[in-house]
């Protein structure tokens, strides 16, 4: 009875030992180690993929509102006056005038009857801003945009240009303050004009609109929004003989 408990016990230990000292298979390794590793990659690389599609929402969120709410208000300025300066062949020097002010005149005559004015004729004259375009109602945008996303340039440049247009807009033209005021306006307009047209390229390419719009009306070339249409002689005279015939057609 004793040999074969013996015997039993002998053989549970030799099966113990071929498995301890038996050589794992590939497939084992690969259950035991590679699959865990496997996981972890899986779920790392998963929450790697998920943060850089957060903060790339929030970019492109970001770069939205720099563009709609700083730099296309203020850009659209300029696309205003270039376009009329192109239109009406209003030539200046840039440089010069990197802002300028439209405006127009209207003469309205009236005739008094009765009373002691009787048979007066009385001239009144109004000037109206053209397509908003003059310095306080650069200031008016200016006060639109959501100023804490403007960069740090942008920001000092319009404070500054507030600061200079209230010096010039003094009773008084000869005090020292006025003379430096009007000087160092037209520096500060360019340094304005070149970050709100650079600024507004910037995030346009950033968003990529770039690669989905193209204009064949316009480039913006060394900071300047530079207009090129061309137009057809042609239809423009057409145009002319059609207006010289049927004139109710244009009023």
């Amino acid at each position: 009875m004793v040999s074969a408990d013996y015997a039993v016990l002998i053989e549970l230990i030799k099966t113990y030992l071929i498995q301890v000292t038996k050589q794992p298979s590939i497939v084992d390794i690969f259950i035991s180690h590679w699959i865990p590793i496997i996981q972890l990659l899986i779920v790392f690389f998963g929450a790697i993929a998920g943060l850089y599609k957060y903060y790339s929402t929030k970019n492109k969120e970001i770069n939205e509102k720099m563009l709609s709410e700083v730099y296309a208000p203020l850009y659209q300025y300029f696309v205003k006056q270039e376009l009329y300066c192109f239109i009406t062949g209003f030539k200046r020097d840039i440089r010069e005038t990197p802002i300028i002010e439209l405006t127009s005149k209207k003469s309205k005559q009236t005739i008094s009857i009765g009373g002691e004015n009787h048979g007066k004729i009385k001239n009144e004259t109004t000037t109206q801003v053209v397509l908003g375009l003059n310095r306080q109602e650069f200031l008016k945008v200016f006060e639109s945009i959501n100023i804490g996303l403007a960069s740090k340039e942008l920001y000092t440049l319009l404070n500054m240009y507030k600061v200079l247009i209230h010096f010039e807009g003094m009773g008084d033209k000869t005090p020292e303050a006025f003379i430096n005021a009007t000087i160092m306006k037209v520096d500060v307009e360019n340094a304005l004009r070149a970050e709100i047209i650079k600024g507004y390229e910037h995030y346009h390419k950033k968003l990529k609109l770039d690669k989905i719009t193209s204009s064949n009306f316009f480039k913006i070339k060394d900071n300047n929004i530079e207009f090129n249409y061309v137009v057809d002689q042609k239809t423009k005279e057409d145009l002319i003989n059609d207006i010289g015939k049927n004139p109710e057609k244009y009023q």
